[in-house]
């Protein structure tokens, strides 16, 4: 049986990794773009990317890979998907 402050060593150390792992996002995320050479402005100490394309500005927050283009309601997930949505829209 699990002693009661088990849990609560379980949970700091589920909540410090999940913070390792939005720090590690949010530089990944930073470098992909650099990387594809797509413009950004950061704010919030990298919390949240303003990405701009030729035709769009988009809200990315990078240590939860939540993306949303300005002037939709309909918000994506990923680094990956962000751009290639940008890249989709620039053909298209």
């Amino acid at each position: 049986m699990q002693r009661p402050d088990d849990s609560h060593d379980d949970y700091a150390f589920l909540k410090e990794r999940s913070k390792e792992k939005r720090a590690r996002n949010r530089a990944h995320s930073a470098e992909r773009l650099d990387r594809v050479g797509i413009k950004y402005e950061s704010k919030n100490a990298g919390a949240h990317l303003i990405v701009y394309s030729q035709q769009d500005v988009y809200d990315f927050w990078p240590g939860t890979g939540k993306f949303k283009r300005r002037g939709s309601s309909k918000y994506g997930r990923g680094v990956g998907n962000l751009i290639g949505q940008i890249n989709d829209r620039r053909e298209g």
